[in-house]
């Protein structure tokens, strides 16, 4: 039993695919490598190129990154409304209704505090 060699292609991507981003490189079957080359997804590693490159610097300037989004506003906070009662218009319920001197209640309404008991 013999074991047939494969010769690998190694291709850097141009754009991501699959689980490669843009910048990496990885060995392919030839006819892997020839799709995604014409796809457009990968370009031939040339490891002398990227060596020479490194060297003098020269390599392409990294892609820029995405336009940074607008921070969404936050709404403001909500004001307590107004607790203002139309006096010709009071309002349906009695817990707005407040106990003062020139409206007192009705005496058979008021609740006598019972008087305490002397102590001997």
């Amino acid at each position: 039993m013999t074991k047939a060699i494969v010769a690998l292609i190694i291709v850097l991507f141009t754009k991501n695919w699959r689980a490669y981003a843009a910048g990496e490189t990885a060995g392919f079957d030839e006819a892997t490598a020839e799709s995604l080359i014409e796809g457009g997804y990968a370009v031939e590693y040339d490891a002398d190129a990227q060596a020479n490159a490194k060297k003098t610097k020269a390599v392409a300037p990294a892609p820029k990154p995405p336009a940074a989004k607008a921070k969404k506003q936050t709404k403001a906070p909500e004001v307590a409304k107004s607790t203002v009662v139309d006096p010709e218009n009071p309002p349906a319920d009695d817990t707005d209704l407040l106990e003062d001197e020139e409206n007192p209640p009705p005496a058979d309404e008021v609740q006598q505090d019972e008087p305490e008991e002397e102590k001997p």
